[in-house]
C-alpha cells in the first residue's frame, strides 16, 4: 500500500529517539506496533508498507495532523524557527502508552542502542515471537 504524503519524514521520525523497535535494513523500516510486525519505507513524499492497515499506518504516526498548521502555532523564536528547518518533517508517535512508559523507563541514563537492545531482550523474554519478511 502506499500513501502520498507532503510534511513527513519517515527516518527523521524513527531516529529522533522518541521509539526503540525499529529496525533498518537496506531503504525498509521493520517495526512492531501493538502486535503487529510490518515493513515501511518512504520515496521523496511517498509512503510505502507492506503487512499493514493503512488507517493503523496513518495513526501511529500522526499523518492526519496538520503540520503546517503546528508549525505556524510554534514558531515563537529562532530555537523553534532552527528545529522546524531542521527536523521539517517529524512526527509525533502515536505509540501505546504502556510501551512508551516502559521505554523511557529503560531509557535512564542510556543511548539509544542501549534502550533498544534492552526493549528487545524484554520483548523475547515476555512478549510474543512476530517475524515479519524473515526479521
Amino acid at each position: 500500500m502506499k500513501l502520498d504524503l507532503p510534511l513527513f519524514d519517515l527516518n527523521a521520525t524513527l531516529c529522533c529517539g522518541q521509539v526503540f523497535r525499529w529496525d533498518k535494513k537496506g531503504d525498509w523500516w521493520y517495526g512492531v506496533v501493538s502486535d503487529e510486525a510490518f515493513k515501511i519505507r518512504q520515496a521523496n513524499s511517498e509512503l510505502e508498507f507492506v503487512d499493514a492497515d493503512p488507517k493503523l499506518v496513518t495513526k501511529y504516526f500522526g499523518l492526519e495532523d496538520d503540520l503546517k498548521r503546528i508549525h505556524e502555532q510554534i514558531a515563537k523564536d529562532k530555537h523553534i524557527l532552527k528545529a522546524i528547518k531542521t527536523f521539517w518533517g517529524l512526527r509525533i508517535i502515536r505509540q501505546n502508552p504502556w510501551e512508551c512508559i516502559i521505554s523511557y523507563i529503560c531509557a535512564t541514563y542510556k543511548s539509544i542502542a542501549a534502550i533498544k537492545q534492552m526493549l528487545l531482550k524484554m520483548s523475547k523474554r515476555f512478549g510474543e515471537r512476530i517475524t515479519f519478511d524473515g526479521v
